[in-house]
């Protein structure tokens, strides 16, 4: 509307109102204007708040200036989203609750006691199991330090969880921490807040007493079994006899040192090998075979099962013992060896001795019993022969005087009893030409030489027993060179000693028949046309020496002759 002014003076105060009524619209327009615009901003900053709230950013007077925000209608807008938030809240809350009523069934039906710590070691919350074995008799321990009521002391205990999570930050554990002898299993782990420090602690103690105590009587049966095995391979290792441990199929899982010793194979060539293998078509093998298929051991039989370098198979017996399941089935078994070389050596020469020992008494007898029926007949016989019948009664009982003796003295021998000796200072010269006299008379084709020094060697000996040990000697020496030759019977005198020494040109020894020459009842020749003799000779000989404190020795060699020497004491030494 515009407005034109009269200069009529009329006009003049109808101007003046108006302009009062312009100016005054002008300032109630004005102060409108204010108002909207502090009414605007008001509802500006309030939807800024609330979308802050909601958590959108401010707007922006060029994203919606004043007319568009009114015509918009944030605040309508706004509530129906914060109607729409509650509503998600509600459900949201609804589902947590849910939630942690699940995660306190959880939490309290778990085996394990948990507990949540503030940094001060205040115990937050806390499961039942917990409460039931640290507090079973306390009310409530919220507020409480763990410390004071578990530790009982001021300050934590060494290798405390809660302290070791604190300083690390990270999970933590402690094994088998004991409490009132029962023992846990103890893991920490760290809650923190979004600058990465640990405000809480979540502890989790896992009882393990039952498999502590498993594990102590684990290791006590475990020492125990290792003391057991250690007894036994103590054992095992030390038995005389050979011992080897298989397997169902026979494969050799153990081999003691005798076992050992007697194959002459290293553990580590014959272990994981079968029998079959080690002893292809041996008895032992079928024994086995038989006894693992009849579930029964049988008895002890013997085998043999190799040779000893340089001598004759070695004899063994053996035992087999099964090992059994527990469904009685066979899952092994063990093989005893016991060498009975010589055992069954000894049988023989015993089985031959008995022969010879008859054939021996018999033969004088014998003639004992023939001569002496013949002197019954006083008529028939003149008195020279009636002599030579005597002579030869008695020569016969004087050799049956002798095997006697030397069953005897054997007999002593064995039953641990020494020989009798009735030493003093006896002529050694002499006693040697009184024996060579003998057999110079009753063995006409050899040739006997004496070598000894000229004054008279004086040792201190029992006479009886020296005369028996040159007796033994000579005859040994006259029987083992059928072709005859020289016998010569030497004396070297020494400073404490003499050396006697009966050298023959004979059929000499091995140095297999060497070593077993002192046996008894072993014979160097035991074939039917052997020399006369039930192998004992020369077992008294050496026990006779022996007993004077002195040493025999023999040197032979086939075909090449032998020496036997053996020493006593001068009388000078030996206590005259």
């Amino acid at each position: 509307m515009a407005f034109r002014y009269d200069s009529s003076g009329e006009n003049e105060a109808a101007n003046a109102v108006l302009r009062n009524e312009v100016a005054r619209l002008r300032k109630e327009n004005a102060a409108l204007r204010q108002r909207d615009s502090e009414l605007v901003q008001y509802l500006r900053t309030k939807v800024d708040q609330l979308l802050g709230v909601v958590g959108t950013l401010p707007l922006r007077p060029e994203e919606l200036d004043d007319a568009g925000l009114i015509a918009f209608d944030p605040i309508g807008i706004v509530s129906d989203s914060f109607v729409q938030i509650l509503q998600t809240l509600q459900a949201t809350n609804e589902h947590l609750g849910l939630a942690r009523d699940e995660i306190a069934a959880i939490y309290n039906a778990v085996g394990a006691g948990i507990v949540v710590l503030d940094r001060q070691q205040r115990i937050l919350s806390y499961n039942q199991r917990l409460k039931e074995i640290f507090f079973p008799r306390k009310r409530n321990i919220i507020d409480h330090t763990c410390v004071s009521l578990m530790c009982r002391d001021k300050a934590p205990a060494s290798g405390c969880v809660f302290a070791k999570v604190m300083a690390s930050g990270q999970s933590e554990q402690t094994r088998e921490w004991a409490f009132q002898q029962r023992y846990f299993d103890v893991v920490g782990m760290p809650v923190k807040d979004r600058h990465g420090d640990v405000q809480q602690v979540v502890i989790v103690y896992h009882e393990v007493t039952e498999r502590k105590r498993g594990e102590e009587e684990l290791c006590r049966a475990l020492a125990q079994a290792v003391e057991a095995r250690q007894n036994t391979e103590a054992i095992v290792c030390s038995v005389y006899e050979g011992m080897l441990v298989t397997d169902a199929a026979g494969t050799l899982l153990l081999a003691n040192p005798a076992a050992l010793k007697m194959l002459q194979r290293p553990a580590e060539e014959i272990l994981g090998q079968t029998l079959q293998q080690l002893f292809p078509g041996n008895e032992l093998v079928l024994r086995w075979e038989v006894a693992v298929q009849r579930n029964e051991a049988g008895i002890p039989f013997d085998c043999i099962l190799g040779k000893d370098v340089g001598r004759t198979s070695r004899r063994y017996q053996a035992r087999l013992a099964l090992l059994h399941a527990a469904d009685d089935s066979v899952r092994g078994g063990v093989v005893t060896l016991r060498d009975v070389t010589v055992e069954r050596e000894l049988e023989q020469m015993k089985s031959e001795f008995v022969s010879t020992a008859a054939h021996e008494l018999r033969t004088p007898l014998t003639s004992i019993l023939g001569f002496s029926e013949l002197l019954l007949d006083t008529q028939a016989f003149s008195s020279h022969e009636r002599s030579e019948f005597v002579a030869l009664i008695h020569d016969k009982a004087e050799k049956l005087s002798e095997l006697i003796d030397e069953l005897l003295d054997i007999s002593r021998i064995e039953a641990g009893q020494v020989i009798h000796l009735v030493q003093q200072p006896l002529s050694l010269g002499p006693l040697v030409e009184t024996s060579l006299s003998f057999f110079r008379h009753s063995s006409p084709r050899h040739q006997f030489k004496l070598l000894m020094p000229a004054p008279p060697i004086i040792v201190y000996a029992d006479q009886r027993r020296i005369g028996q040990v040159l007796d033994n000697l000579l005859s040994n020496a006259v029987k083992y060179s059928p072709q005859g030759g020289t016998i010569t019977v030497q004396l070297e005198p020494g400073p404490e000693h003499c050396t006697i020494s009966i050298s023959d040109e004979g059929i000499g020894m091995s140095a297999e028949q060497i070593e077993r020459i002192f046996d008894k009842f072993y014979r160097v020749d035991a074939s039917m046309t052997a020399v006369q003799g039930v192998g004992l000779g020369m077992t008294i000989v050496k026990e006779l020496i022996e007993s004077h404190g002195s040493e025999i020795s023999v040197k032979s060699a086939p075909g090449q002759g032998t020496t036997i020497s053996f020493t006593l004491p001068l009388a000078g030494e030996g206590g005259s």
